[in-house]
């Protein structure tokens, strides 16, 4: 094996690693036949090779060997134990045939049919999986919801939704798998009894289980009227400096004050210990407004759009395809 290949492969098996599994499946990276596999029972990657040895190895020192070794290739020999040889490096471990079986009577196979994701797939997802819940109490919000061409994610905070240029077979996918999706260059899909196959252009495999939640209604809530605002360029810094006498345990419950009066938006935190105020010019005629918002959802948005339509209880950003509402806090 190349090293500088078996690196690659192990950067991109690394989302299915889980050294501290319960159920052993993912302290282990699987040689099968054609492929190299790991899976740590709610991802599973696979990775197609020329390799026909079939291995179980355990993950976390495999995977410190492969990184610190500099020779161009390991060579891999199974007898009594597996060696990896690398230059004068030689690593030896034993032969685990029962999580091995184990794994393949897991029997998972890859789908013949894929079809085509939408081109800006991933893009969504980018975008509205800031919004989906990390509270394990309410399980509905914690996976984006993908129901023809629309994503959509909440957190009882905030709601977004993208609007894809293909439909596609409704599912839910969960939080906690999306920042790795989104790191493969996927093309295609095939959904089928609780898990989904995304795979990319070199044929490399991202499975995940889906979820089966009642999603909140939320469609009428975009329904707004309020008053047009464009916040300023630097409105991030601002509210990035005013934070630093932000009030609250959990990042959820952190507040800042903003407020537009005579042609300055002000943003302010306070807490036991003093104050912060700053303030910038705006639009002479922008419409007096004042209100608290969380600061984490707004440096978020701000990344995206500068847009917005401020109401009594709610700001609504949007741009092409996209948009996103925050609910305001009352002090």
């Amino acid at each position: 094996m190349k090293t500088k290949t078996i690196k690659d492969v192990v950067k991109k098996l690394k989302p299915a690693f889980k050294t501290n599994d319960i159920s052993e499946f993912g302290q282990y990276v699987y040689f099968l036949e054609d492929r190299i596999m790991a899976y740590n029972g709610n991802v599973c990657i696979i990775v197609p090779t020329e390799n026909k040895q079939e291995v179980a190895l355990p993950v976390d020192e495999f995977e410190k060997f492969v990184n610190r070794v500099s020779s161009d290739e390991i060579i891999m020999t199974i007898g009594d134990n597996v060696e990896l040889k690398a230059g004068r490096a030689k690593a030896t471990f034993a032969i685990n045939s029962d999580i091995l079986d184990k794994v393949k009577q897991i029997n998972i196979q890859i789908p013949n049919k894929f079809t085509e994701l939408p081109t800006k797939f991933i893009d969504g997802i980018k975008l509205t999986r800031h919004s989906i819940s990390k509270d394990k109490g309410r399980e509905d919000q914690t996976f984006l919801k993908v129901d023809g061409n629309i994503l959509a994610s909440t957190d009882n905070f905030r709601v977004s939704e993208y609007v894809l240029d293909s439909d596609m077979e409704s599912m839910f996918i969960p939080r906690d798998v999306l920042q790795y999706l989104i790191s493969y260059n996927v093309k295609e899909y095939a959904a089928d009894e609780g898990v989904v196959y995304f795979k990319t252009e070199d044929d490399i495999y991202f499975m995940t289980r889906l979820g089966d939640v009642d999603f909140v209604e939320y469609k009428h809530l975009f329904e707004v009227q309020g008053n047009k605002f464009t916040f300023p360029k630097g409105m991030a810094d601002m509210i990035d400096t005013a934070s630093i006498t932000v009030d609250g345990i959990s990042d959820i419950d952190k507040i800042v004050k903003i407020v537009v009066s005579d042609g300055v938006i002000t943003v302010s935190s306070q807490n036991d210990v003093g104050r912060v105020e700053v303030e910038e010019k705006v639009d002479d005629k922008a419409t007096d407004a004042s209100f608290f918002v969380n600061p984490e959802f707004m440096l978020d948005i701000l990344k995206v759009t500068n847009e917005a339509i401020i109401t009594d209880n709610l700001i609504l950003f949007t741009i092409e395809g996209f948009r996103q509402l925050i609910a305001l806090f009352e002090e």
